[in-house]
């Protein structure tokens, strides 16, 4: 400890033409007893602080994530509308020949056409949002608008996330940077509070001048003062560094309420997804085999187009259902993540872990 964390004052004067000079130092001794609390409130904020920055750059990962996934079932809706929209055109110029020709009503074509053209409005409204989401993303990864992302598939969501999830929730206290940091701040203010309560005794100063007068008459002394906190006592502050304490522990305890209530919500909605999943996919056979049948009852003659486009359509509206509800698993999985502390974030949250802090009233 520097001597210097507990001069009280210093003090100079000078008179050269009258030949007087003083000078006088005096030292706070109250401040070796409120200096540890100080540092520790102090290291306590640091740490708070630098805990807020972390759950905002988690935050931020988690939105790249989900940009990321939105752009990933974007792109695999786009594969299965311009392989519908390649059969429709192939089948809508079969129909202009055979109208052409007097073979076919032209009724027929142009319920061929409304569905190319239905298929194309899909696809630039796709595009739009892609271009949209392309941006968010080069732009929180700090890449320029120029520079190609090559995406993967949606990521697979495996049966044990759910038990890894409660597994976690259980630790989320000692994982989450924002209620780590919410302990560090409460920590800082029980600091702050021990300080202003050691301010409340009294504290003595010691001090050293010399001085020359006129006479060049040297003299040296040493004096003892004392500080009585009569009218305040730091009773503002206390009462402030109570309250401030308090309010950093109800605040904890909101959120971790929060936490615990959005994880069991996201394993509801998880295990809703699931089941919806597998009933889709499960749909799916019946009807690729209806559909590959009215495009040959459609050839034989024996279904009108309208007909065999109906069982098309089914089966395209049963695959879009089920990347929509594989994109929203991927969505949860990737929330469950930042809710616990998973997966990208597993070693960060390591990293800032630390031993709980006892809250008081």
């Amino acid at each position: 400890m520097s001597a210097g964390a507990i001069i009280s004052s210093f003090s100079w004067s000078e008179n050269p033409g009258a030949g007087h000079y003083g000078y006088g130092l005096s030292f706070d001794l109250g401040s070796l007893l409120t200096r540890p609390a100080a540092e520790a409130a102090a290291r306590e904020h640091v740490r708070s602080v630098n805990l807020d920055l972390l759950w905002q750059e988690w935050q931020t990962a988690s939105q790249a994530q989900l940009i990321y996934v939105r752009l990933s079932a974007l792109q695999a809706r786009r594969r299965l509308l311009l392989r519908e929209l390649a059969l429709v055109r192939r089948s809508l110029r079969r129909s202009l020949a055979a109208v052409a020709q007097g073979n076919l009503p032209r009724g027929d074509a142009n319920v061929q056409l409304l569905r190319l053209q239905s298929l194309r409005h899909r696809l630039e409204t796709d595009e739009r949002s892609r271009v949209g989401l392309q941006a968010s993303l080069h732009s929180l990864l700090g890449l320029a608008p120029s520079v190609p992302l090559h995406l993967a598939g949606l990521p697979g969501i495996t049966p044990e996330a759910s038990a890894q999830a409660r597994a976690a929730l259980a630790r989320v206290a000692d994982i989450r940077p924002d209620l780590l940091a919410l302990r560090a701040g409460y920590a800082s203010q029980e600091e702050s509070l021990r300080e202003a309560v050691l301010q409340q005794f009294p504290s003595v100063s010691v001090g050293l001048r010399r001085a020359r007068d006129v006479s060049n008459v040297n003299t040296v002394g040493f004096g003892v003062s004392f500080r009585l906190p009569l009218f305040n006592g730091s009773r503002g502050r206390i009462a402030m560094a109570r309250a401030t304490r308090r309010d950093l522990r109800d605040a904890y305890q909101l959120r971790l309420d929060q936490t615990q209530a959005d994880v069991e919500q996201a394993l509801a909605n998880l295990a809703l997804l699931r089941r919806q999943h597998d009933a889709l996919r499960a749909g799916l056979p019946a009807l690729r085999t209806a559909a590959s049948a009215a495009r040959q009852a459609l050839a034989d003659g024996s279904y009108t187009l309208p007909q065999a486009q109906s069982q098309q359509l089914a089966l395209l509206e049963q695959r879009l259902a089920l990347l929509d509800v594989e994109q929203r698993q991927a969505e949860q999985a990737v929330s469950l993540d930042l809710l616990t502390g998973a997966g990208l974030y597993r070693g960060g949250a390591n990293a800032s872990s630390s031993d709980p802090t006892p809250f008081k009233s």
